[in-house]
C-alpha cells in the first residue's frame, strides 16, 4: 500500500507487487527495493557472462609407423609425446563418448586433417572415423573414456596447439576448431579456409 495526496485528502492506493515486462519476460518486484550493495553490479555481470569451455590436453596413445612413412615416402616432421599439444573441450569429449556409446563402438574417433584448398590455401576436415591409419597419431581425453582424436603425420605440424570444440548453433551442431596458433588471423570470411603462418613447416 502507498499514500497519495489528493485535493480531497489522503487516499490509500494499492500497488501491484510486480509488473510484467512482456518483451523481455523480466519481472520487476516492489517487494524488495534496496540500494545496490558495493560490488553487486559486478556480481550480476559475472553471473550473466558466458564462461569459456573447459579444456583438457589429450594424451598420446599411438604414434605413426616409421616404416610406413618411409615406404610411402611421407616426409613429415615427427613429434615426441611432450611436444604434442592438442586439446579437447569437455563438451566435445562428452559428445565423442556419446557417439561411441550409441554406436557401441569403442574405436570411434574424431579425425582432424588439413587439406589443401580454399581461398586461403588450407582448410580443416573434421569427420568421424573408426579406424586409425598407419601414419596417424592417436590421442585420447585423460578422464572421459572413448573420446579420441586421430591426426595424420602430415597434418599435425599445422594444427599442433589446436583446441577442438563441439558447438551447438541454430544452423546445426558440429565439431570445430576453437583455436589454432599456426593460423594467420581469423581466416577467410567463409569460416573454412585459413592461411598457415610462415615457418611452421620449416
Amino acid at each position: 500500500m502507498m499514500l497519495r495526496l489528493t485535493s480531497t485528502g489522503i487516499r490509500r492506493v494499492s500497488v501491484a507487487r510486480s509488473v510484467h515486462a512482456t518483451q523481455s519476460q523480466l519481472w520487476l518486484s516492489t517487494r524488495k527495493c534496496r540500494a545496490p550493495q558495493p560490488g553487486s553490479q559486478n556480481r550480476r555481470f559475472l553471473a550473466t557472462t558466458h564462461e569459456p569451455p573447459s579444456t583438457q590436453k589429450l594424451t598420446v596413445q599411438g604414434f605413426p609407423s616409421l616404416e610406413y612413412l618411409e615406404e610411402e615416402e611421407i616426409n613429415a616432421k615427427m613429434f615426441s609425446e611432450n611436444d604434442i599439444k592438442i586439446s579437447l573441450t569437455d563438451r566435445a569429449a562428452e559428445k565423442l563418448h556419446h557417439v561411441s556409446e550409441s554406436q557401441k563402438d569403442p574405436t570411434v574417433a574424431l579425425r582432424l586433417a588439413v587439406d589443401s584448398g580454399g581461398c586461403h590455401g588450407f582448410q580443416y576436415r573434421l569427420e568421424l572415423a573408426n579406424q586409425s591409419a598407419p601414419d596417424d597419431y592417436r590421442l585420447s581425453h585423460p578422464s572421459i573414456s572413448h573420446a579420441s582424436v586421430v591426426i595424420d603425420a602430415t597434418s599435425l605440424p599445422m594444427v599442433n596447439g589446436t583446441t577442438i570444440d563441439f558447438a551447438t548453433e541454430l544452423i546445426g551442431s558440429q565439431f570445430q576448431i576453437l583455436e589454432n596458433p599456426n593460423a594467420v588471423g581469423g581466416g577467410c570470411g567463409c569460416g573454412i579456409s585459413w592461411e598457415l603462418k610462415p615457418g611452421v613447416l620449416d
